[in-house]
C-alpha cells in the first residue's frame, strides 16, 4: 500500500451499534512508524514507548499498543518492513528464498518495476559491489542496473523504468570493449543521473552523455524494444573512446 493511503485506514469505524472507536492520532501512529522502520529494527514496545513519553509531553492521544500493532500490519507491506528494517540485500530474500544472491536478484527484477524510483535505485547500486560482480563474470539472464526517470522513460515510449543489461549484450560489449571493467558497467546509473546531454536517438533510443571534467566521462545508450514492455542497456563506453560518435550525435544539440 502506498505510504500516501495509510491514513485511510485510521478513521473510525462502527463497532456492532456500540458506538465508533476514538480514531488512531495521525501524529503518534507517525511517531511509532518512523522510529520502528529503521535499520536498527527496534522491538515496537520500546517505539510505543518512546512515542508515549513525547505524547504526553505534546497533548496527544495516546492509542493501546495492539490499535498500533493492528494499524501497522495494515499500512506497511511485509516488502517496504524488509527494506526499511533489514536493508536492500534482504528483500530479494523475501521472494526467493534460499536462492544465492544473484538468482534472488534476476527473480526479483519484475518487482523492481513496482517499488519508487528511490528505493529501486537505492537496491540496485547495493548490488554491485557482491551480486552484480558475480554475475558479470558469468552472466545468465538480464541484470537491471540503473533506472530511467519517468519522463526519460516516457520519451521512447517504455512501460518500464529500470534498464536491464542483457549476457548476449554483455558478451558484445566485451568483444568490442574488452578495456571496460566491472567498476565501468556500475557507473550507468549515475551516468544517467548526471547526464550532461541526453540525446534521444529515434523513437525508442535515448543516449546518455557524462562530460564532467572532474570524473570519469561515459557515454550509455538505452533503448525500449517495440512492444515497450523490455528496456535495455545496449552501449556503454568511455567518453574519452566516443568522440567520433558524440562529434556526430551532439552537433547542435544540448
Amino acid at each position: 500500500m502506498a505510504e500516501a493511503d495509510w491514513l485511510a485506514y485510521l478513521t473510525p469505524k462502527p463497532t456492532g451499534g456500540r458506538g465508533k472507536i476514538a480514531p488512531l492520532d495521525p501524529e503518534f501512529f507517525a511517531l511509532i512508524r518512523s522510529d520502528w522502520l529503521r535499520l536498527e529494527a527496534p522491538s515496537l514496545t520500546s517505539c510505543y514507548d518512546r512515542a508515549k513519553r513525547v505524547a504526553r509531553k505534546e497533548g496527544l492521544p495516546i492509542a493501546p499498543i495492539h490499535r498500533v500493532r493492528k494499524a501497522i500490519k495494515e499500512t506497511i507491506s511485509k516488502p517496504t518492513e524488509i527494506f526499511l528494517r533489514k536493508g536492500a540485500e534482504a528483500l530479494p530474500r523475501y521472494y526467493a528464498p534460499g536462492a544465492s544472491a544473484a538468482d534472488t536478484i534476476l527473480a526479483f527484477r519484475d518487482k523492481l518495476e513496482k517499488l519508487h524510483a528511490q528505493p529501486t535505485t537505492d537496491l540496485i547500486e547495493s548490488w554491485l559491489d557482491g551480486p552484480f560482480k558475480r554475475w558479470f563474470e558469468d552472466p545468465r539472464g538480464p541484470w537491471p542496473l540503473a533506472r530511467l526517470s519517468d519522463a526519460d522513460a516516457q520519451k521512447i515510449g517504455s512501460q518500464r523504468r529500470v534498464a536491464e543489461l542483457s549476457a548476449e549484450t554483455l558478451a558484445k560489449q566485451r568483444r568490442h570493449h574488452p578495456e571496460l571493467t566491472v567498476a565501468d558497467y556500475a557507473q550507468a546509473q549515475a551516468t544517467i543521473n548526471l547526464a550532461t546531454h541526453r540525446v534521444q536517438d529515434g523513437e525508442n533510443s535515448l543516449i546518455f552523455v557524462r562530460d564532467d571534467p572532474s570524473a570519469p566521462g561515459y557515454v550509455l545508450v538505452v533503448k525500449a524494444t517495440r512492444s515497450a514492455e523490455g528496456l535495455f542497456i545496449t552501449n556503454i563506453q568511455r567518453l574519452g573512446e566516443s568522440d567520433l560518435i558524440l562529434s556526430r550525435l551532439l552537433n547542435g544539440s544540448g
